[in-house]
This record gives C-alpha cells, structure tokens and sequence, in this order.
C-alpha cells in the first residue's frame, strides 16, 4: 500500500467516525468554532508583536476552521437538515405541523397505510397485514400514522416492552425520503420513549453489498440520533443485522432471544387470515 491509499484510507475511518457521533456532539463541536473566530480577529488587539499576533492568528482560526468543518461532518446532511428545520422553526411559527393518528384493528381497510407497508418492507420481512392488524390491539402494539393535512407522511410501529422497546416498523413515503420526514418522525418517536431504553435492528454496514453505502448512511442516521451499537447481530436469509440502542440498559442475545420467543408466542396464538 503508498502513501497515498494509506492516507485516504485513514482519511475515510476518521470521517466515518465523526459521523457515528451523535447530532448534539455535532452541534457542540460547531458553535465551538464561534469563539475561535472571534478570538482570531480579536488577540490582534493584544499588545504583542506582529509575529506573535501571525502565530496566534493561524491557530485560532484553524482550530475555528477544524471546528466548523468537524462539526459539518458530524451532523451530516440529515443532521444539517435537522438543525436547518430547527432554525425554520423558529421564523416560521405558522408552519404545518404533522397530525399523528393511532392506528387501531378497525385501520385494517386503510389500503394506503398497507400500500405503505407493503412497499417498504421486503416480503421476507413483512408480517401479513390482517395479522399485524390483529397483533397491533393482541400485544397491543403502538401504530402510530403521521399526516400532513390528508397526506401520509409516514408510519411508526413500537413494541413497548417493561426491558425495553422494540421500534419495528419505520417507514416514509419515497417521494418524501432525504427532506427531513423521517427525522421528523423519529425525533418524535424519541421524545414519546425518552425515559425508556429502545431497541431496534437494520441492516448491517459492514456487511459487502450492493447497498452497502446505504446501509452505512442509514446506520449513521440512528447514531446521529442517540443510537449506540449493542454488539448484537444477527443473520436472517443471508442478510446480516446489526441491534442498536438507545438507553443505558444492557443489551444481550439473550434479550434479542426473548423478545422473538415472545413474539412468536403471540403469533402461534393468534387466529390465521388465509392467503387467498
């Protein structure tokens, strides 16, 4: 290996660490390069020599410039969208806000929050959709659906749980992917579960795919949101998972183990829609 693949290999592990740093960690690290440009114009007033204020200068404002950039990097684009809407917020008090509806065993005709579903998941990893509407007032389930006016935003399934929850199902609209839906959605999620410890799995980033640069950008996503990696895994039709948490409460495949036995429980018990 040269010089030079060794260093855009070090260059791309440092990026890809800045990235799995958490949205505040980036907010943090940018209003740091606030001080750092004002102390780089405001030491030339010091009583020092030229020199000195030359040396100071290029310090302070390289860490300033370090700052902003590593702070850019943590947040990413999702969490650069996510401080920009916060911002909007503000100016722009009037702005439409996300209804949220709690979907219950009645929602079942709803075709376009099956449609959703449907389009969303893979088949090998759906759950038919009369029996999750069964499973969602059984277990019960929080199947939350979020509109704009009467446009579908997107839809949110939790399996709350005493340990901890399990969030299931997560899905936006394509149309609406990459314009701060979803972050949206999740923050709300998040603000719903804040005091409890919340599981969830995706697909791994280090699996080798054809979309593996999309599984990496998703997976930066849940960190940049307060995500940690648990160190569990699992396999499932050749598709490797990874579980991630938010939460101080430990995570083993013990519990992975339970809440598929538990969840398998509910589904042995539960009377069958025959596929027609």
């Amino acid at each position: 290996m040269n010089v030079k693949d060794y260093l855009i290999g070090v260059f791309r592990k440092v990026k890809q660490w800045l990235q799995s740093l958490s949205f505040r960690t980036g907010v943090i690290v940018l209003l740091c390069c606030i001080p750092f440009y004002i102390l780089s114009f405001a030491q030339m007033l010091l009583p020092i020599s030229v020199t000195a204020k030359g040396v100071l200068w290029t310090v302070l404002f390289g860490l300033a410039k370090t700052c902003q950039y590593g702070g850019l990097t943590i947040l990413g684009v999702e969490g650069y969208k996510r401080l920009k809407n916060k911002f909007r917020k503000k100016v722009e008090p009037n702005e439409t806000k996300m209804i949220e509806k709690q979907i219950k065993a009645t929602d079942s005709n709803n075709e376009e929050l099956k449609a959703l579903y449907e389009a969303t998941f893979p088949p090998e990893e759906q759950i038919p959709w009369d029996d999750l509407m069964v499973l969602v007032e059984r277990i019960p389930l929080d199947f939350t659906a979020y509109y704009e006016g009467e446009t579908l935003m997107g839809l949110f399934i939790v399996y709350p749980r005493k340990s901890f929850n399990w969030f299931w199902y997560f899905a936006v609209p394509e149309e609406l992917r990459g314009k701060g839906v979803g972050q949206q959605i999740l923050s709300r999620v998040i603000e719903k579960y804040k005091d409890c410890t919340n599981i969830l799995d995706i697909e791994s980033p280090e699996q080798v795919c054809d979309n593996q640069d999309v599984r990496r950008r998703r997976h930066a996503f849940y960190l940049r949101n307060g995500f940690r990696d648990t160190g569990v895994g699992r396999s499932f039709n050749g598709i490797d998972y990874t579980i991630i948490k938010m939460g101080d409460s430990p995570f083993t495949m013990q519990d992975y183990d339970q809440i598929i036995a538990e969840l398998r429980f509910h589904w042995d018990n539960m009377p069958k829609h025959k596929v027609e």
